[in-house]
């Protein structure tokens, strides 16, 4: 009896030691998702086509309204709502991807923009120029040995 109880104790620590996941929401995903204005600038500075958010929305009312509507005669009000739940999650979801991938371009566009005003940077620093021909180089570092120096000719 006592070991039954034990294991049902650390499977409760353990299921409570998990992170909790950050719930998706609409509001999130609105949050992460470029605004109306950046797109509309994005757009043009790169030559899309602007997005239709009305027509999207629209179309996905409407699609949703259609699947409740052919299911209604063969399901009950619970099971509407947790279909209906899941199908709007999977949009809500879906549309979190999305902004998720648009912020990981926007990182990455970041670093290679630093990277590159770093780069310009450090062309102007001497530290991995070579010394003066004949000097020891700062690179060599202390355990190196000095350049070997030419012998004088013989006449």
């Amino acid at each position: 009896m006592a070991t039954k109880t034990a294991q049902k104790n650390t499977s409760n620590t353990i299921l409570r030691s998990l992170p909790s996941r950050q719930a998706i929401t609409l509001e999130l995903v609105a949050a992460l998702a470029p605004s109306h204005a950046l797109v509309g600038r994005l757009c043009s500075t790169f030559g899309l086509d602007a997005v239709d958010y009305e027509g999207i929305r629209e179309a996905t009312k409407n699609q949703i309204s259609l699947s409740a509507e052919a299911l209604q005669p063969t399901v009950n009000e619970t099971a509407m709502k947790i279909h209906l739940q899941r199908v709007v999650g999977s949009f809500v979801g879906s549309a979190h991807g999305a902004a998720q991938f648009y912020g990981g371009k926007v990182t990455q566009a970041r670093d290679l923009t630093s990277k590159l005003a770093n780069d310009d940077r450090d062309e102007d620093r001497d530290e991995d120029r070579e010394g003066v021909y004949g000097f020891e180089s700062r690179a060599a570092g202390p355990g190196s040995s000095p350049p070997k120096q030419a012998s004088p000719p013989t006449p």
